[in-house]
């Protein structure tokens, strides 16, 4: 488990991803999440993802469908950590943890 999971109650190890494997879930029809606020989020984005600040998660929560495949990310990994696991423990089954933006190469 990673610190960040350990800290803040995050993912654990089996949900971390690499840039490599996040775009092969993608090309299977995952939705990209990005957990950062807004401001991050207009600065610089992954092409595709969606907003969903880690601060916005739990109330919008419902309008995300358990069923499909989630690959999550933010700055530097620990929103990015909270997020997956927050999903994790609300049922969501396939969630992944991309980690930092800086991941996406």
């Amino acid at each position: 488990m990673s610190l960040f999971a350990r800290l803040f109650g995050g993912a654990d190890d089996d949900t971390q991803v690499d840039a490599a494997r996040a775009r092969a879930l993608l090309s299977e029809g995952a939705v990209l999440l990005d957990v950062r606020t807004p401001p991050e989020h207009q600065q610089q984005a992954i092409p595709g993802s969606t907003l969903l600040p880690l601060a916005d998660l739990p109330s919008k929560m419902g309008s995300l469908d358990p069923n499909k495949t989630y690959v999550v990310y933010c700055r530097s990994g620990g929103r990015s950590a909270q997020a997956a696991g927050l999903l994790k423990r609300h049922g969501f089954a396939r969630v992944y943890d991309l980690g930092g933006i800086g991941n996406w190469r």
